[in-house]
């Protein structure tokens, strides 16, 4: 019942016409041609944005491999080396900040938030440039040499002078981490100068800058050639997302075309099966059988034949003005 009264309200004209069949395929088929193209404009505008995005990809992974890059088997090590002493590493440096913020309890007493803000700060200065200078201190006499090249960062001959310079700064810095952890040591030692715990407390806080320093220093030989390798993984991975992007929208062009060609046939056959009814009823006498909306594969070839010859001219205009 109520498709009946969207029928009078939508396609009166169409179903009191003499010609009301032939005319509603007619607007079916209008109907389909342009939201297929809309539909297709949109996908193809889609892929010619990843088309562009997918060149610039391409230059950028030519230039990725210029540089150094890890073999599968390579990679995986590499990577489990990285991560096991960059764990290390900041599992050292934040212990020391730790056992330098206790030390400077001794001599920078107090509750207010500003005190507090200002131990931390001397605990972070501290570790920091004991932690960087220990690193540049190694470099300078173990120069770095980049994984699976020949190449050092720097003179592979050691300079002595810039390295004397880096260990000033490193004695510089150790020396305050012993001045503040010997405040602390003679504290747990009772004010008591020696023992086991005194020299143990001092010597692990001036120790683990220069493990630190050292493990940042041989991370340094592997972490170009890993995070190269990573970039490209990642870079190759999105060029291929692209690729079967473009393909999924180059196919959902004829799905829907598919799917809209069904979804107006089905349309048609409704409105065919009243409107046949309606003519019997009224003597109306309607002839279609020399048009293409008699069978299913004769309107499916009309709609194609105007899809693709309105496709056409938005292609010659497309071109005209890139000639242009």
């Amino acid at each position: 019942m109520l498709r009946i009264i969207g029928y009078w309200l939508r396609f009166k004209d169409f179903i009191e016409g003499e010609k009301g069949i032939s005319e509603f395929a007619e607007r079916c088929v209008q109907f389909l041609v342009e939201k297929a193209l809309k539909k297709k404009y949109k996908l193809q505008k889609k892929n010619s944005e990843l088309s562009a995005k997918l060149a610039n990809l391409q230059d950028d992974l030519l230039e990725m491999n210029k540089a150094t890059i890890l073999t599968y088997d390579e990679f995986y090590s590499v990577r489990k080396r990285v991560r096991i002493e960059t764990g290390l590493f900041w599992l050292i440096s934040i212990s020391e900040m730790f056992l330098n913020y206790i030390s400077t309890l001794i001599f920078v007493p107090g509750d207010q938030f500003l005190i507090e803000v200002m131990r931390w700060a001397i605990s972070v200065v501290v570790t920091g440039a004991s932690v960087i200078s220990a690193e540049k201190f190694f470099e300078e006499i173990f120069p770095v040499r980049l994984y699976k090249t020949l190449k050092t960062e720097g003179k592979v001959y050691r300079n002595f002078m810039k390295a004397s310079g880096v260990l000033i700064l490193l004695i510089g810095a150790e020396f305050a981490i012993m001045t503040i952890s010997e405040a602390r040591a003679r504290d747990i030692e009772g004010g008591v100068v020696g023992g086991l715990l005194y020299y143990g407390f001092i010597l692990l806080s001036v120790v683990l800058p220069l493990i630190a320093g050292y493990i940042r220093r041989d991370t340094m030989q592997y972490l170009d050639p890993y995070e190269n390798t990573l970039e490209q993984r990642k870079t190759t991975h999105r060029i291929q997302t692209m690729r079967e992007q473009i393909e999924i929208n180059t196919r959902a062009r004829e799905d829907y075309f598919r799917y809209i060609l069904a979804h107006f046939w089905k349309v048609f056959n409704s409105f065919k099966t009243y409107k046949e009814n309606y003519n019997a009823r009224f003597k109306i006498t309607e002839s279609i059988e020399a048009h293409y909306c008699t069978t299913f594969e004769s309107f499916q070839a009309e709609a194609r034949t105007r899809y693709y010859l309105k496709d056409q001219p938005a292609k010659s205009s497309s071109n005209g003005i890139t000639n242009a």
